[in-house]
Protein backbone atom coordinates (compact mmCIF):
# COMPACT_ATOMS: atom_id res chain seq x y z
CA UNK A 1 0.00 0.00 0.00
CA UNK A 2 2.75 2.44 0.93
CA UNK A 3 4.25 1.82 -2.51
CA UNK A 4 1.26 2.64 -4.49
CA UNK A 5 0.63 5.91 -3.04
CA UNK A 6 4.30 6.88 -3.13
CA UNK A 7 3.77 6.32 -7.09
CA UNK A 8 0.37 8.34 -7.09
CA UNK A 9 1.86 11.29 -5.45
CA UNK A 10 5.26 11.31 -8.24
CA UNK A 11 2.93 10.97 -10.74
CA UNK A 12 0.99 14.14 -9.76
CA UNK A 13 4.66 15.84 -9.28
CA UNK A 14 6.24 15.21 -12.36
CA UNK A 15 5.64 17.21 -15.59
CA UNK A 16 2.16 18.58 -17.06
CA UNK A 17 -0.78 16.23 -17.39
CA UNK A 18 -1.98 15.89 -21.24
CA UNK A 19 -4.79 18.58 -19.80
CA UNK A 20 -2.64 21.22 -19.08
CA UNK A 21 -0.54 20.69 -22.24
CA UNK A 22 -3.88 20.82 -24.44
CA UNK A 23 -4.91 24.09 -22.74
CA UNK A 24 -1.66 25.74 -23.09
CA UNK A 25 -1.63 24.97 -26.84
CA UNK A 26 -5.29 26.14 -27.10
CA UNK A 27 -4.07 29.86 -25.49
CA UNK A 28 -0.66 30.12 -27.40
CA UNK A 29 -3.08 29.19 -30.63
CA UNK A 30 -5.56 31.99 -29.89
CA UNK A 31 -2.81 34.67 -29.19
CA UNK A 32 -1.22 34.14 -32.64
CA UNK A 33 -4.60 34.20 -34.08
CA UNK A 34 -5.26 37.59 -33.14
CA UNK A 35 -1.78 39.23 -33.57
CA UNK A 36 -2.20 37.44 -37.45
CA UNK A 37 -5.59 39.89 -37.48
CA UNK A 38 -3.86 42.86 -35.88
CA UNK A 39 -1.14 42.84 -38.29
CA UNK A 40 -3.18 42.28 -41.13
CA UNK A 41 -5.70 45.17 -39.89
CA UNK A 42 -2.01 47.68 -39.43
CA UNK A 43 -1.01 46.52 -42.68
CA UNK A 44 -4.09 47.50 -44.74
CA UNK A 45 -4.53 50.64 -42.93
CA UNK A 46 -0.62 51.69 -43.39
CA UNK A 47 -1.16 50.97 -47.00
CA UNK A 48 -4.58 53.13 -47.30
CA UNK A 49 -2.50 56.15 -45.50
CA UNK A 50 0.45 55.82 -47.55
CA UNK A 51 -1.72 56.00 -50.96
CA UNK A 52 -3.68 59.24 -49.55
CA UNK A 53 -0.43 60.01 -48.94
CA UNK A 54 1.38 59.47 -52.49
CA UNK A 55 -1.99 61.55 -53.37
CA UNK A 56 -1.21 64.57 -51.46
CA UNK A 57 2.88 64.70 -52.32
CA UNK A 58 1.56 64.72 -56.08
CA UNK A 59 -0.76 67.55 -55.35
CA UNK A 60 1.86 69.29 -53.70
CA UNK A 61 4.20 68.46 -56.55
CA UNK A 62 1.71 70.00 -59.37
CA UNK A 63 0.73 72.95 -57.35
CA UNK A 64 2.15 75.74 -59.70
CA UNK A 65 3.96 78.94 -58.84
CA UNK A 66 3.08 81.88 -60.21
CA UNK A 67 5.73 84.28 -59.97
CA UNK A 68 3.81 86.21 -57.22
CA UNK A 69 5.57 87.16 -54.59
CA UNK A 70 2.69 87.07 -52.26
CA UNK A 71 3.13 83.57 -51.25
CA UNK A 72 6.90 83.42 -51.20
CA UNK A 73 6.84 86.15 -48.76
CA UNK A 74 3.61 85.39 -46.83
CA UNK A 75 2.99 86.92 -43.44
CA UNK A 76 0.13 84.71 -42.10
CA UNK A 77 -0.20 80.71 -42.35
CA UNK A 78 -3.15 81.34 -44.23
CA UNK A 79 -1.58 83.12 -47.13
CA UNK A 80 1.75 80.49 -47.71
CA UNK A 81 1.98 77.92 -50.00
CA UNK A 82 0.87 75.33 -47.11
CA UNK A 83 -2.36 76.74 -46.94
CA UNK A 84 -2.43 76.68 -50.67
CA UNK A 85 -1.84 73.28 -50.89
CA UNK A 86 -4.64 72.41 -48.18
CA UNK A 87 -6.55 74.35 -50.32
CA UNK A 88 -5.89 72.42 -53.16
CA UNK A 89 -6.69 69.20 -52.02
CA UNK A 90 -9.71 69.76 -50.05
CA UNK A 91 -11.34 72.49 -48.68
CA UNK A 92 -12.32 72.11 -44.77
CA UNK A 93 -11.46 72.94 -41.30
CA UNK A 94 -7.99 72.07 -40.81
CA UNK A 95 -8.30 71.07 -37.05
CA UNK A 96 -11.78 68.91 -37.24
CA UNK A 97 -10.01 67.17 -40.72
CA UNK A 98 -11.69 64.81 -42.87
CA UNK A 99 -12.91 61.05 -42.89
CA UNK A 100 -13.09 58.40 -45.11
CA UNK A 101 -14.31 55.29 -45.33
CA UNK A 102 -12.70 52.38 -46.86
CA UNK A 103 -13.48 48.98 -47.72
CA UNK A 104 -10.42 46.07 -48.12
CA UNK A 105 -9.91 42.57 -49.76
CA UNK A 106 -10.60 41.07 -46.39
CA UNK A 107 -14.14 42.52 -46.02
CA UNK A 108 -13.04 44.95 -43.39
CA UNK A 109 -14.26 48.51 -43.52
CA UNK A 110 -11.70 51.19 -42.07
CA UNK A 111 -12.32 55.15 -41.56
CA UNK A 112 -8.64 57.33 -43.05
CA UNK A 113 -9.04 60.81 -41.01
CA UNK A 114 -6.73 63.59 -42.60
CA UNK A 115 -5.79 66.43 -40.91
CA UNK A 116 -3.62 69.27 -43.25
CA UNK A 117 -2.52 72.58 -40.97
CA UNK A 118 -0.08 74.84 -42.15
CA UNK A 119 2.76 75.32 -40.00
CA UNK A 120 2.25 78.59 -37.44
CA UNK A 121 5.81 79.39 -38.69
CA UNK A 122 7.24 81.64 -41.12
CA UNK A 123 7.98 81.34 -44.08
CA UNK A 124 4.27 79.14 -44.19
CA UNK A 125 5.75 76.39 -46.20
CA UNK A 126 5.32 73.31 -44.11
CA UNK A 127 1.64 71.68 -44.22
CA UNK A 128 1.43 69.22 -40.96
CA UNK A 129 -0.40 65.94 -42.21
CA UNK A 130 -1.84 63.50 -39.44
CA UNK A 131 -3.50 60.78 -40.28
CA UNK A 132 -5.68 58.08 -37.99
CA UNK A 133 -7.21 54.79 -39.52
CA UNK A 134 -9.75 52.65 -37.59
CA UNK A 135 -12.03 50.10 -38.05
CA UNK A 136 -15.63 51.50 -38.52
CA UNK A 137 -17.12 48.84 -36.19
CA UNK A 138 -15.12 49.87 -33.36
CA UNK A 139 -13.25 52.70 -31.61
CA UNK A 140 -9.57 51.41 -31.87
CA UNK A 141 -7.06 52.84 -33.24
CA UNK A 142 -5.20 50.56 -36.20
CA UNK A 143 -2.76 53.10 -37.23
CA UNK A 144 -1.28 56.74 -36.86
CA UNK A 145 1.28 58.78 -38.72
CA UNK A 146 2.16 62.19 -38.87
CA UNK A 147 4.50 63.97 -41.08
CA UNK A 148 4.89 67.10 -43.26
CA UNK A 149 4.64 68.33 -46.62
CA UNK A 150 6.41 71.05 -48.60
CA UNK A 151 4.90 71.97 -51.94
CA UNK A 152 7.24 72.12 -54.75
CA UNK A 153 6.79 75.95 -55.30
CA UNK A 154 7.90 76.95 -52.47
CA UNK A 155 11.04 76.28 -53.45
CA UNK A 156 11.16 78.53 -56.22
CA UNK A 157 11.33 81.47 -53.96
Amino acid sequence: MLQLKSKLQRSTEEGFTLLETLVAMLVATVIAAYSRIRAQESSEATALIQEDLENLKYEASELPYTGNESKCNASSKTEGFADALRDEYYSGDATSGISIKYGSNSGKEYILTRRLKPSNDSPYNVLKVSYNVMLSSGDNTVAQMYTEVIPDAAFEC
